[in-house]
């Protein structure tokens, strides 16, 4: 991260990585996802994101699509990859300190038209999060959970998708629930655009959600992808269980040398190992 990136990340909480993954990769990405597209599960009733929200709300839910560490070669391949980017690993590393972990198993996200917002969320205030937070100390920023999401397609001005409250990772009060609800004060939700293969990495403290989508349905080639999310080792030391099956396919697809262990989704682990500014192991 050269210094106009730190700052830029510092000020906003956020920063776009254009042109990460390669044209080959995007299509490989796509094919896997439209083979499996009965696999996708719609969030509907309970599960809708948009808690009722009329500014959030669509007509269809978001679709949520798993699995993908496992899948074999060669529709696997792209997503474990992205676990060791060479592009990204360097931001990680100044981001979340040297070495970083798969804290969350990566999914894979797709909008239809009409596919309803996220309410926002992230950075609550006033009390400290250990999970998701940003502090700058000793002239280095520290953060817990963060994001690498990498777009597997095109989102331009009016699409809707991905937003951000810039600079609410540095926040000391509660977001209104009007402006997490996108029903106020929209001057200062920003809409992220950017192109296929760009990643987006932002501090899970950074306020954020999702717009809902008005492009063109999403067919073939079409899915967006938020993952993997990556944190420095700091929760729940007696989990110990792993996900050894994605495990085994990373390790088979990166080698050995250049693995993270791989949890299963929303539960971090103190004990799995890291991967440092070599990309190698840690114990």
């Amino acid at each position: 991260m050269n210094e106009d990136e730190k700052y830029f990340f510092d000020l906003n909480g956020y920063i776009v990585v254009p042109n990460v993954l390669s044209a080959e990769d995007i299509a490989l990405a796509n094919e896997a996802i439209d083979r499996r597209a009965d696999q996708i599960h719609e969030r509907t009733g309970e599960l809708s994101l948009s808690a009722g929200s009329k500014a959030l709300e669509g007509t269809t839910g978001r679709g949520d699509l798993g699995g993908a560490l496992s899948w074999p070669d060669p529709h696997g391949r792209p997503f474990r990859d992205m676990l060791v980017n060479p592009k990204i690993v360097p931001f990680l590393h100044e981001i979340l300190g040297t070495g970083f972990r798969l804290d969350h198993n990566l999914g894979i996200i797709t909008m239809r038209k009409g596919a309803e917002g996220h309410l926002l969320h992230g950075s609550s205030g006033p009390g400290f999060d250990r999970h998701q937070y940003y502090i700058f100390k000793d002239g280095k920023m520290h953060n817990g959970l963060t994001v690498a999401a990498y777009q597997l397609t095109d989102v331009r001005e009016g699409d809707g998708g991905l937003c951000l409250i810039p600079g609410s990772h540095k926040g000391n009060y509660p977001c209104p629930m009007a402006l997490r609800r996108g029903e106020a004060y929209r001057e200062f939700i920003k809409p992220i655009t950017c192109n296929a293969g760009d990643c987006i990495i932002f501090t899970e403290a950074t306020t954020h959600g999702t717009l809902p989508w008005t492009a063109l349905p999403l067919l073939t080639g079409q899915p967006r992808l938020r993952g993997p999310q990556l944190a420095r080792r700091h929760a729940r030391p007696n989990d110990r269980r792993a996900a050894q099956g994605s495990r085994a396919a990373l390790s088979r697809t990166v080698g050995a040398s250049r693995i993270g262990s791989v949890a299963a989704s929303y539960l971090t682990k103190q004990s799995r190992p890291s991967i440092n500014k070599n990309l190698q192991q840690n114990p």
